[in-house]
């Protein structure tokens, strides 16, 4: 049985507590990346599951069935690297577009 949970108890400084490495370790890597869940915590009741908006119900159909009763949290996307580096990429071109016209002007003027 999985419910949908919500969000864990946060930290004194607003952060989500980070998953246990122990139970990350429960779930093979490959299929823990490739269905985009994670086992994030142990509790007695059972699993804290987090998964993406592009994590398959088959990923988390598997994971109910080989562990019983899950605690699901769906974790908002984030900036991805890729993106990020985009922003920075497209930035120093723009810079280096500004500098190189500067620099013509400058030695037009003379």
């Amino acid at each position: 049985m999985s419910t949908l949970a919500p969000a864990p108890a946060a930290t004194a400084s607003g952060e989500r507590e980070p998953p246990s490495p122990l139970a990350a370790r429960l779930l093979p890597y490959g299929f823990a990346k490739a269905g985009q869940i994670l086992i994030a915590h142990q509790h007695a009741d059972g699993l804290e599951v987090w998964i993406s908006e592009r994590t398959t119900d088959a990923a988390l159909a598997e994971v109910g069935r080989n562990f019983g009763a899950l605690s699901v949290l769906r974790i908002p996307p984030t900036t991805s690297y890729r993106q990020s580096t985009r922003r920075t990429h497209a930035r120093t071109v723009a810079r280096r577009r500004w500098s190189a016209k500067w620099k013509a002007k400058s030695i037009c003027r003379d």
